[in-house]
């Protein structure tokens, strides 16, 4: 199994930041009331926007609400200045921030058309600053390329998104940020993977790592070398996969992600096999089925009990293999999973046939 949904394609988080007009003796009554409403709205603005971004993935519903909001406050005070007035670089950015919030979640929803209006939106909003505010723009354009960028590959434009990223990393070099290019590289480097140019997938994934090793950066090391390993497995360049799939292995046993070290455990399994070390295979099978039930991955159970049938048949144990292939079809009718279905009988077909037991394999092999 490629892992490529161990981790999703890298988004970078905004800075919040709050920029208010200099107090001055001179205000009226009615100027100090409006800079009292400045100073409420921002920091609840701020505080909803540190929520939103903390639960988008887990409660995406909630920070759509939240994000809704925040566009509200802020268009109110965006239109009250007009357009003879320059706005407090707070309702700009974090209006930004919000619509950028809302193309996220489109993302990762699928809904790509509506993504994409809502990163254009944040665009516009953010190049309003760009010549009063050079140094935060160009920190909120690499932010937002990024995220088009990624709603660009998901829809498979990558020659747009391979474009998008490149401009990205041409001003994050400007700005020395070194951990921004480094995301990119490695976004870059799944796009040339997908559309299997590896030998670009890895010249990228490899400025990724060194970047990130560079800026101590062990979770953007972790992701790089998971998706490095996957593009040398697939060129069969095992033994070197083994070390970036061990790379990834310790920081996820480090921070107790025990369903993405069940499948970096099955992806070594599968690799040992194949260089012939079947029982080093076994026992990284073993050990994912232990981290796998832990997380309550059924499909990801259905894999490896899947690659346990297969290695058994490898063997000529065949009563293991249908022992294995039973529990693989097991798991994937309890996660819907049609595909390790499919595998699970193919299994049970072929090893009740090398014991003689046809009438089994044929059943097997009709359902």
């Amino acid at each position: 199994m490629k892992l490529s949904s161990a981790f999703k394609d890298y988004q970078i988080p905004f800075v919040f930041l709050t920029l208010l007009p200099i107090l001055t003796s001179s205000c009226s009554s009615k100027q100090k009331e409006s800079l009292g409403g400045i100073l409420s709205d921002s920091t609840f603005v701020n505080e909803q926007l540190h929520i939103a971004d903390r639960i988008a993935e887990s409660q995406p519903d909630s920070a759509f609400t939240i994000y809704r909001n925040t566009i509200q406050i802020t268009n109110k005070w965006l239109i009250e200045y007009g357009e003879q007035l320059t706005p407090p670089l707070w309702t700009l950015r974090n209006n930004a921030l919000s619509h950028r919030g809302l193309g996220v979640i489109n993302t990762n929803s699928g809904n790509y058309q509506d993504a994409l209006n809502e990163l254009d939106t944040a665009q516009q909003i953010i190049e309003r600053y760009q010549n009063n505010y050079p140094s935060d723009y160009k920190k909120d354009i690499v932010t937002l390329l990024n995220s088009i960028g990624v709603v660009q590959k998901k829809s498979g434009l990558y020659a747009e998104a391979l474009e998008t990223y490149q401009n990205a990393v041409s001003i994050a070099e400007e700005i020395n940020d070194d951990e921004s290019v480094a995301i990119f590289y490695t976004n870059t480097g799944n796009i040339y993977q997908e559309i299997g140019d590896l030998d670009k997938a890895n010249e990228y994934i490899k400025k990724a790592i060194d970047l990130h090793t560079k800026n101590n950066n062990t979770r953007g090391v972790a992701i790089s070398s998971l998706t490095l390993a996957n593009i040398l497995n697939t060129q069969r360049k095992y033994n070197e996969a083994r070390p970036y799939y061990i790379k990834a292995l310790e920081f996820c046993e480090e921070q107790g992600y025990s369903g993405h070290v069940g499948l970096i455990k099955s992806n070594l399994g599968v690799l040992e096999k194949r260089l012939g070390n079947l029982s080093q295979a076994k026992i990284y099978f073993g050990s994912a089925i232990d981290n796998l039930t832990k997380a309550g991955n059924r499909q990801g159970l259905a894999l490896v009990y899947g690659n346990l049938a297969d290695l058994a048949i490898s063997q000529s144990k065949y009563s293991e293999a249908i022992i294995y292939a039973t529990k693989q079809l097991e798991e994937a009718k309890q996660s819907n999973a049609l595909v390790n279905q499919r595998f699970a009988l193919k299994h049970l077909s072929k090893a009740y046939a090398a014991l003689a037991d046809y009438k089994q394999a044929y059943d097997n092999h009709l359902l």
